[in-house]
């Protein structure tokens, strides 16, 4: 991988934890990931417009765009279901583990062959994945739903990112965002009011957060834009998708630090070690890829 990709993905691998764990702090989460894909969809409309870049030049690629915006929603879906009840330095790593169901997609769908030394890597991930989450004296599968949120997370990312690095050789980063983001927000707006409490009005739903922490959600949404098309930079410059996703594990160890500084969650240095073995999996799987 050449050192500017490496470099663009380090740095939203670096922003990428910021998000989750602001918005699971917020005391609104729903609200702020409805507000944050909101704004979202501002961004890049404005950028489209400034760059001159047409939106509806997306209906040149139909199947591209709808597998991303598909992937995107599925995946915060799952982040939401997940971080409502699971516990961030836990469930962020399992959901960042997208390259292992990269790979199986690869495997079983494309038929791509991987050597063992890959298979090593998918097996140390699997492992990290489920030693984060054991707990002395408690059963593996404690939070079964929370962890089936967590593995429909990872499913959609993959998706979208292998929608999105063959995508963006064709389509402007303002085009394939603002496509994936008005599908994420009309999903997730739809998703909070299924599940809105009785007497809870349609605004508090959507938009209660902003009365208590209106700067943190505009912080949250700028910055992870901005990471995320750092990202469909590396893939225009010619970053392997999977390549590219093993590369942003990085953010998997800074995920678990923030979980025991910010929010005091316990079991974080077992929890380190755990998430360095799932990193370590993953590293070696873009070695030798």
């Amino acid at each position: 991988m050449e050192l500017t990709v490496a470099g663009l993905v380090l740095l939203a691998a670096a922003i990428h934890p910021l998000r989750d764990l602001l918005l699971k702090n917020s005391g609104n989460a729903g609200s702020g990931y409805f507000s944050m894909f909101l704004i979202w969809v501002l961004i890049a409309t404005s950028q489209a417009f400034l760059e001159g870049a047409s939106l509806v030049s997306a209906v040149d690629y139909p199947i591209l765009i709808i597998f991303s915006a598909c992937g995107l929603a599925t995946y915060f879906l799952g982040i939401m279901t997940a971080m409502r009840s699971g516990e961030f330095s836990v469930y962020y790593p399992i959901m960042r583990s997208a390259p292992v169901y990269m790979v199986a997609a690869g495997w079983l769908v494309l038929g791509e062959k991987y050597s063992l030394l890959v298979l090593l890597g998918v097996a140390l991930v699997t492992l990290g994945a489920w030693l984060l989450q054991y707990r002395p004296g408690s059963r593996l599968l404690q939070h079964p739903a929370t962890l089936a949120a967590a593995i429909i997370a990872v499913v959609g990312v993959g998706t979208q990112a292998l929608a999105d690095a063959e995508a963006i050789q064709h389509l402007e980063a303002p085009v394939v965002m603002f496509w994936q983001y008005l599908f994420v927000t009309i999903s997730c707006g739809l998703f909070l009011l299924v599940r809105r409490p009785a007497g809870q009005t349609i605004s508090a739903v959507l938009f209660g957060g902003w009365q208590n922490t209106p700067w943190r959600f505009l912080f949250v949404s700028v910055i992870s834009y901005f990471s995320y098309y750092l990202i469909l930079m590396a893939y225009r410059l010619g970053g392997d998708a999977v390549a590219v996703n093993c590369l942003r594990q990085a953010s998997i160890p800074l995920s678990v630090i923030l979980g025991g500084l910010v929010l005091r969650e316990l079991n974080i240095p077992s929890r380190f070690a755990w998430s360095l073995l799932l990193a370590a999996g993953i590293v070696l799987i873009i070695v030798v890829k």
